[in-house]
């Protein structure tokens, strides 16, 4: 970036009223923290092989399978027998909530 020429520079600082010295724009190093960070520490594994080193062998979603049984003290039920369960379509299946006798009700706001 070019410099800039003394009239502009004088007539910047005279209307900032101050004298701008923007040459050290982020460069304050008491301010700043500085850029050297130390260098991660990666142990290595079974990833950073060069040779051996299969996807198939480290995708733990291959090791998924059906749950194993662990013991079988749990009681199981019993079905009940295909007489027990027929339903009995005889009645009408049951209404939700109260129902409303509405001639009674226009009876009762009329009168």
């Amino acid at each position: 970036m070019s410099r800039q020429s003394g009239l502009i520079r004088y007539i910047r600082n005279f209307l900032s009223g101050r004298d701008l010295n923007l040459d050290t724009h982020h460069r304050e190093i008491k301010s700043q923290s500085s850029r050297s960070i130390p260098a991660p520490y990666l142990p290595s594994g079974p990833a950073h092989k060069l040779a051996d080193n299969y996807y198939y062998t480290r995708d733990l979603r291959r090791e998924v399978g059906p749950p194993v049984i662990i013991s079988t003290s749990a009681m199981l039920l019993e079905s009940e027998s295909s007489e027990t369960k027929a339903l009995d379509r005889s009645q009408a299946p049951p209404v939700p909530g109260t129902g409303h006798d509405w001639e009674e009700i226009m009876d009762e706001y009329i009168s």
